[in-house]
């Protein structure tokens, strides 16, 4: 996707330098981690298309780039706040590389003061998901509407938790490995099924 124009604002100096034509790109390669789920060095495989890349100005703090050195994801400091990047689109990011995707989005939420309640895997575009803390917990909503078994792991976990079905007050089993709930969804279950993780 092209990165936005505006008339508030300097784009070049919002998002910290100009874009780069779109062109065939392969793979991105991680320059700096943003988070804990990868590491500087790893490479992820894109899928044949066009991808925009972006030439990064001093500010800019690139996280990945293309094999052709154009910025793939990157953070530029603006103001009071900092604007995330990821150059591909949100279906390729997701496809291609979710875990830099979710270091970016989680980078995100603390700079806006809010981190991740939760972290959730195995999800997908036909998982519906929702987190809210209460002061008795943390409680984690999910529809399977995929036609295949899903398998969610959700961390951190906690040896207190209820799981059941919202409208049938049927329990769902999980089970609790390395300090994470394993949850596993058969295609199309009927209702909405809500987790509580007590402290």
């Amino acid at each position: 996707p092209q990165v936005p124009m505006g008339r508030s604002y300097e784009r070049s100096d919002l998002f910290g330098g100009d874009e780069a034509p779109a062109k065939s790109r392969s793979s991105i390669l991680i320059r700096n981690a943003a988070g804990r789920r990868v590491s500087r060095g790893q490479k992820f495989a894109l899928s044949a298309g066009q991808a925009s890349g972006w030439i990064a100005k001093n500010q800019a703090k690139v996280i990945a780039e293309y094999p052709d050195g154009t910025a793939a994801a990157f953070v530029t400091k603006f103001g009071k706040g900092s604007v995330l990047t990821i150059m591909p689109d949100a279906a390729e990011a997701a496809a291609r590389f979710p875990a830099l995707t979710r270091d970016i989005l989680d980078l995100a939420l603390a700079a806006a003061g809010r981190p991740a309640l939760l972290d959730v895997t195995g999800s997908n575009e036909n998982v519906e998901t929702s987190v809210r803390h209460s002061d008795d917990g943390v409680y984690f909503s999910f529809v399977n509407e995929n036609d295949r078994n899903v398998t969610l792991r959700v961390g951190p976990g906690s040896e207190r938790n209820e799981c059941f079905n919202m409208s049938a007050s049927v329990p769902l089993p999980v089970s609790l490995v390395g300090g994470r709930l394993t949850l596993q969804l058969g295609p199309h279950r009927a209702g909405i099924w809500e987790c509580k993780l007590s402290p």
